[in-house]
């Protein structure tokens, strides 16, 4: 009797493990979200070192594609991060004056535009 109740026992913790191993399979694969696929488009970024408390920047659409107006523009710098956008399309090849993050901006930068 003994063995009959181990036998029971242990092919029912083997069917539990089996049920819950496939259900966890099946919720993992329903939790990957399926994202849209965005391109970051940098454009050129020069920091003109004119201060410390807000880092000034020109931004040069070298992109070859006219990006809209009200588009935000995303700005990385050694002090942070933050986004511009002009009320007027920006045009390939023109420049336009931005505001980086505040802090010391540091030599470098860069600039996209999600598409």
């Amino acid at each position: 009797m003994k063995n009959k109740l181990m036998i029971a026992l242990a092919l029912l913790t083997l069917s539990a493990a089996s049920l819950l191993t496939a259900q966890a399979q099946n919720n993992r694969e329903m939790s990957v979200p399926k994202n849209p696929k965005v391109n970051a488009v940098y454009i050129k970024c020069t920091p003109n070192h004119g201060g410390d408390v807000a880092s000034s920047l020109t931004l040069t659409n070298t992109s070859g594609k006219t990006i809209a107006a009200n588009q935000k523009i995303f700005i990385k710098n050694p002090a942070g991060s933050t986004f511009q956008s002009y009320a007027q399309p920006f045009a390939p090849n023109t420049s336009r004056d931005a505001s980086g993050p505040a802090g010391n901006a540091g030599p470098t930068c860069q600039a996209w535009f999600l598409q």
